[in-house]
């Protein structure tokens, strides 16, 4: 162990304080507001902690993170940027079939089965010009926690005169060993043993959900929300974590109207209202991704907790929500389609 006077540490405190007023050192920016809005970005040895039900976009939404925090735009020292993503999950030939889909006007399944347009191989030919980043390097091997440290070391150390370093892992669960609480517990020891020896490094993390979460799908109920105890090994990602973000759909679990809040809380989400309640109110879900952000270590007391963001669906989709309003509106009338509703009734309705 270690001892030292203080004094040392805060002379060192105020340098880096000052080195960012006068901005010699920029926060790193994400581009996603539910993450940039506290401080403008991230602060050197933050860890992110993306969490989620199998299926609900923590990928997707790893990929939006990384995508912004290379641009130049966003962050115009990007070019002084690495990024080391270990991709547990997803080869790097299903993260590009996402990379399509997002871009053109067509399905995965109709990229896999038809050649491009003219149109589609500039947009293509765009895409795989803007992922051959040298910046950008992977890891696909299965890896253990020491593995982990290791490699992560020799990475940062090699890269120690750049601006920033960023590790992502996806997801963390995927790290190798057979004891899935010791793995993760000594995998968190280690991003925080590294983040202390690099003052450069930043870590976003995807974790799941306990399966706790798909027992409380109900209509217009806040019972039905992301809460701490959700996360996986939730007692330790929370102390680890600078900032924990829960992606979530809850239309795909069949919600049609999600939680039930208090309105004057959440005017900043008014274009996703559904309908009121007595004082509550809940949200509309159709075509909407959810962010609870659960955790935020420099937010104090009170803070924006929810982040909703529309999402572009396939026609097929829009037709099936409108043809089941034009049934819920023939069997039900809105003066009592909320009395069996309450903001904490456990029954469905």
């Amino acid at each position: 162990m270690e001892i030292k006077p203080i004094h040392e540490f805060i002379i060192q405190a105020k340098k880096e304080l000052v080195k960012i007023q006068r901005g010699e050192t920029k926060l790193v920016k994400t581009g996603r507001e539910a993450i940039d809005s506290t401080l403008g970005g991230l602060l050197p040895g933050d860890i992110v902690v993306v969490a989620g039900a199998s299926g609900h976009g923590k990928t997707t939404e790893l990929l939006k993170i990384k995508e912004n925090i290379l641009d130049k735009e966003i962050n115009p020292e990007s070019d002084d940027y690495v990024f080391l993503d270990l991709s547990l999950e997803m080869k790097v030939f299903n993260i590009i079939l996402r990379g399509l889909d997002n871009r053109m006007s067509k399905s995965k399944k109709e990229i896999l089965t038809s050649e491009f347009t003219k149109e589609e191989i500039e947009i293509a030919k765009e895409y795989f010009k803007k992922i051959d980043d040298k910046r950008h390097f992977i890891s696909q091997k299965p890896t253990t926690p020491l593995d982990f440290y290791s490699g992560t070391k020799k990475f940062a150390e090699e890269h120690r005169d750049k601006k920033a370093i960023i590790v992502s892992i996806d997801h963390i669960l995927l790290i190798s060993g057979q004891d899935k609480q010791k793995v993760l517990m000594s995998t968190i020891e280690y991003i925080n043993q590294l983040k202390l020896e690099f003052d450069n490094i930043y870590f976003i993390v995807l974790s799941q959900l306990n399966r706790g979460i798909l027992d409380r799908i109900y209509e217009r109920n806040r019972i039905s929300q992301p809460n701490t105890s959700d996360l996986y090994m939730s007692e330790a990602m929370l102390q680890a974590a600078s900032y924990v973000i829960v992606v979530h759909n809850p239309y795909k679990l069949g919600i049609n109207e999600y939680s039930l809040v208090n309105p004057k809380h959440y005017e900043y989400l008014s274009q996703h209202f559904g309908q009121m309640k007595k004082d509550k109110v809940s949200f509309l879900t159709f075509g909407r991704i959810f962010y609870h952000v659960l955790k935020i270590r420099e937010g104090g007391v009170v803070y924006d907790d929810i982040y909703i963001e529309e999402i572009d669906l396939p026609k097929k989709y829009k037709e099936q929500e409108i043809e089941r309003k034009e049934i819920n509106l023939q069997g039900e009338s809105p003066e009592n389609a909320f009395e069996m509703s309450d903001d904490l009734d456990p029954l469905p309705f």
